[in-house]
């Protein structure tokens, strides 16, 4: 092991998918009844992943919790011990930040559906019906929260009132408090 490696290690924690193999025939699909990643449920270990090939980034929190983070797949997956139980996905459009928008799509009730960068509370209010709660401030929507099952999903709002990015955990998590 190299210094550089040591360093990074001991600041983001290992690189658990460093010999991933990217494998392109699995496809990007998150399902959101059932909160899985191309047929790896939510809580899941983090290794059944192994098919998005290597993470581009990774942190290590304080309390030994670590997220990976797939800029170009507009991905990002915390694991905490050996299990992923947190997804967020990025819609914010090309050149807006590090990310790319999320390419993948997205099952609900059974059928497929692809979910644009542009997309507004009108359009994501269409596809999940009406939200458990929302957050606004000064009257502009900010995020709408839905529960499916035993899932809580978190679709937040630019300025602009473009859908920005969409959390998955599971209910009672405090990652939404």
């Amino acid at each position: 092991m190299g210094v550089f490696e040591f360093i990074s290690n001991y600041f983001n924690g290992p690189d658990l998918t460093r010999d991933w193999v990217e494998r392109p025939t699995i496809p990007l699909e998150f399902d959101l009844d059932t909160c899985s990643l191309g047929g790896v449920p939510n809580g899941s270990r983090f290794e059944q992943l192994n098919w998005l090939g290597p993470a581009d980034s990774r942190c290590k929190f304080k309390d030994g919790r670590q997220s990976f983070t797939w800029f170009s797949k507009g991905l990002d997956i915390e694991v905490e011990g050996d299990c992923f139980h947190y997804s967020m996905f990025s819609f914010e459009p090309p050149g807006a930040g590090q990310y790319q928008p999320f390419p993948g799509t997205f099952v609900l009730n059974g059928r497929q559906y692809r979910i644009a960068p542009a997309s507004s509370e009108a359009n994501v209010r269409q596809l999940m019906g009406e939200p458990k709660r929302r957050a606004e401030d000064e009257g502009v929507i900010e995020t709408l929260f839905y529960r499916i099952g035993k899932y809580e999903f978190r679709f937040d709002f630019d300025e602009a009132g473009k859908l920005a990015e969409l959390y998955c955990v599971e209910a009672g998590s405090d990652a939404f408090e």
